[in-house]
């Protein structure tokens, strides 16, 4: 039986010209023909957990919590609940209850790194709205609906509960709740099941796209849903379609080099569910006012009218605070190659020695080669030495990847 794939990458690529130094077939793995003999029937969770994370798919939220919130979501600052979902390096994460709302706040000493995080996600935000629509191509950024500096004091005394919490233990717009029951399932131990699937945490679900790696196992003594790890060859047991991932990930980073003229360093990506949103995010982006304390209040309107009982499964691209700008040149090439290579491995690698392998790392270098070059080639005058800095990265990468395995074997 053929491997499945919903998407076609590997007819047209040999032909498509990068520019007149790369051309893509040279920067693509061989794919000889496959077949696959073995039994791929699936049981109820893997095809319950395909069906939830399947791109665009549409599922249900019956839970009293969703249901609740039908209606406007709009509450009083006297009825408002906070609880955290997540944590990262430079702060904690809330969520307010009854809203698609999530607050990061800065621990001590991180907030020039908070207020990075605010610049570049508006800045990446403003190019994913302006290339990132097309069906193939299109992935989520969190909407940015505010910015609140300790300084603004009023801010907190209207919001006592958020302070309340965030004192407690010590944010970007996202919600991300894919399928919390099915992946423990799955991929937790049974004699650590019952207590995965109590364990409060797990009620916020993250799940992180490791397309770079096929170390996906079941997980033995701890499970949790905040940072739960779908690796390479998890996806391909589940036949998700990790071509048009892998395609929509190259067309992101490609988005995020030479739109945004950033480095895309430590940018997360991940399954996540989206909502109809009508609340109103904030249409610009932010610069520095100064260079002590360059940050500033922008602030956040109410969001209203969240069906959060009905989900669509998207791609998202998460956490900016450590993304540097990048020039159009080599360095800059030099410094985009770099954040891969130091990122957690969500982007495919070259040189694979599975077919799954081959296949999505063709397919990110074709959604990142088309991206790149629509970007690039909308100014007619720009000189050819910038047209060559997409082949120059991917060369570059599968060169630096190449360097590294030959480290390994020799260690």
């Amino acid at each position: 039986m053929s491997r499945r794939t919903n998407v076609s990458f590997q007819d047209s690529l040999s032909s498509v010209l990068i520019n007149d130094n790369f051309k893509m077939v040279d920067l693509l793995d061989v794919i000889e023909d496959f077949t696959d003999s073995g039994n791929s029937a699936q049981n109820p969770v893997e095809s319950d957990l395909c069906r939830m994370l399947s791109l665009h798919s549409v599922h249900s939220n019956t839970s009293s919590s969703s249901s609740a919130l039908l209606h406007d979501t709009a509450q009083s600052e006297d009825d408002e609940e906070y609880r955290k979902i997540g944590a990262g390096a430079c702060g904690v994460v809330f969520n307010q209850i009854g809203t698609p709302l999530a607050f990061k706040v800065a621990k001590a000493g991180y907030e020039a790194d908070l207020w990075n995080d605010a610049k570049m996600h508006t800045a990446i935000k403003a190019a994913f709205d302006k290339f990132g629509g097309t069906d193939l191509h299109s992935f989520k950024i969190p909407q940015f609906f505010g910015y609140v500096p300790e300084s603004t004091t009023e801010y907190f005394a209207n919001h006592p509960k958020l302070f309340q919490v965030a004192s407690e233990e010590c944010s970007d717009p996202s919600h991300v709740l894919i399928s919390e029951r099915q992946l423990i399932e799955k991929y937790c131990a049974a004699r650590i099941r019952p207590i995965a699937l109590q364990d409060a945490a797990n009620k916020d679900c993250l799940v992180r796209l490791y397309l770079g790696s096929l170390r996906g196992r079941t997980i033995a003594n701890f499970f949790s849903l905040r940072n739960f790890k779908l690796h390479l060859n998890q996806m391909d047991e589940l036949h998700l379609d990790v071509e048009t991932l892998a395609h929509k990930m190259g067309s992101a980073l490609a988005i995020m080099h030479w739109a945004a003229k950033t480095d895309a360093r430590d940018v997360e990506f991940a399954l996540g569910s989206s909502v109809e949103k009508n609340a109103l995010s904030i249409p610009l982006i932010l610069e520095d006012k100064g260079t002590d304390k360059p940050w500033y209040y922008v602030g956040p309107p109410k969001p209203r009218n969240q069906d959060f009982s009905i989900r669509t499964t998207e791609l998202w691209a998460l956490d900016f605070n450590q993304v540097q700008p990048i020039t159009l040149d080599d360095d800059g090439v030099a410094k985009a190659i770099n954040a891969v290579k130091i990122n957690d491995p969500y982007f495919p690698r070259p040189h694979g020695k599975s077919i799954i392998e081959r296949r999505a790392w063709n397919a990110f270098v074709h959604g990142y080669a088309k991206m790149s070059y629509r970007i690039l080639g909308e100014n007619d005058s720009r000189h050819e030495a910038t047209l060559e800095l997409p082949g120059k990265f991917l060369k570059g990468l599968r060169e630096a990847f190449a360097t590294e395995e030959t480290k390994l074997r020799g260690s």
